[in-house]
């Protein structure tokens, strides 16, 4: 608008050329200015939109090397306590003593609290998924239940399966974190019939879901709902059903995937 103008008073000899050119030339510098600030603005923006994602990563990977780690150290307990049982068995069964071995088995069944494996679904990569979610959520004090079947024919990848279980599970771990202890929550099934079903329902505060979108109330939403895009646009591979739903205190993520492999 302003060169319009500029023109229009040069034209009817209302400036003269050097005043302008010498406006034409500010003008030319303000815009060249203002598309470098704005080039600027977008690479720092994309710049800390990467640092937050891989200090989220990291905080994830820490987790789970955590979590490995307690396994690592329940393995090596049972380990060692499984050779003292069978050193035990060996001397009653060696002196013939046959019910007093049956009777410390019995007493080894009644008294085995601690397992390894949370869930056993004869699917390793489910298995290690759940387990590992499953053991960050008791170090947060979370109630975890699971509800599963034989997983074992599951056809889908791997890798899939981990971005969809992990952002769904992480995203009930952060929720449960913010209620008091007593009310931590979650119950997961994974079941195989015609199809894999998988769902997590966990206890949340009030949360707006809107066209099967959660709506955030967070002051930095840079990184809120990275999870639930990285779970949809991984089930947009398949002939899948992606849901969400909170009601009385209850936040519901489901999916219904068809077991097929990738073409």
């Amino acid at each position: 608008m302003m060169e319009f103008y500029l023109n229009s008073c040069f034209q009817h000899d209302q400036i003269e050329c050097v005043p302008l050119s010498v406006c034409a030339a500010f003008i030319t510098i303000v815009n060249i200015a203002s598309l470098l600030l704005v080039s600027w603005i977008e690479r720092t923006s994309h710049f800390r939109e990467e640092s937050l994602l891989l200090h989220a990563q990291i905080k994830v990977q820490s987790e789970g090397i955590e979590a490995l780690s307690l396994s690592n150290t329940a393995q090596r307990k049972l380990t060692h306590d499984f050779r003292a049982h069978l050193e035990m068995l060996d001397s009653l069964l060696e002196n013939k003593s046959f019910q007093e071995a049956a009777n410390y088995i019995t007493q080894l069944r009644a008294e085995q609290t601690e397992r390894i494996l949370l869930v056993n679904t004869h699917n390793s990569a489910m298995d290690a998924i759940l387990n590992q979610k499953a053991l960050i959520a008791k170090k947060h004090n979370i109630d975890v239940q699971f509800t599963v079947n034989d997983l074992s024919p599951l056809l889908i990848d791997a890798v899939d399966l981990t971005v969809i279980i992990s952002n769904l599970m992480d995203n009930a771990i952060e929720a449960c974190e913010k209620l008091p202890i007593q009310e931590r929550q979650i119950h997961v099934k994974a079941l195989l019939e015609d199809a894999f079903f998988f769902s997590i329902r966990n206890r949340s505060e009030t949360v707006q879901v809107c066209d099967n979108m959660v709506i955030t109330t967070k002051p930095n939403t840079l990184l809120h709902g990275y999870g639930l895009q990285n779970v949809r646009s991984t089930l947009n591979k398949y002939d899948s059903y992606f849901g969400l739903d909170y009601q009385n205190g209850w936040f519901l993520a489901y999916a219904e995937i068809q077991n097929t492999p990738l073409s």
